[in-house]
Order: structure tokens, then sequence, then C-alpha cells
């Protein structure tokens, strides 16, 4: 994904996310892994997979032609 199509995902993906689902998200698009994410906030790995899984299910229903 080159650095437009990421920002043009993070746009979509800021009109249906909590704040910090956003978050977690823009991280792991830098390239951070889940660990790193969980650390940097404070919640388990199993805990950042199941927002960003929520998350991308939201915005699958919301926006099935930008996949």
């Amino acid at each position: 994904m080159d650095e437009l199509e990421a920002r043009l995902f993070l746009h979509g993906l800021a009109s249906v996310a909590s704040r910090p689902q956003f978050e977690l998200a823009a991280l792991r698009l830098q390239g951070y892994s889940i660990v790193e994410v969980a650390q940097q906030h404070g919640l388990t790995p199993k805990r950042v997979r199941r927002l960003l899984k929520e998350l991308y299910r939201v915005y699958v229903q919301l926006y099935p032609e930008e996949l």
C-alpha cells in the first residue's frame, strides 16, 4: 500500500472508528507489530486484534467497494 492509499484508507477508517481504534490502525499501517501496538497502549495483543477486527468488519460493511 503506497502512502496515498494508506491516507485514503485512514480517512475512511476515521469515519467509522473510535479514537482508540483509529490510533491502533494508524500504528499498524506505519508498520508496528500487534505486540508493539499493544505495549504502546497498555493493552494485550489479543485486545488489539479484537479491536482491529471489529473495526475491519464495520469498515467492510460500510465501504465494500473500497477493498
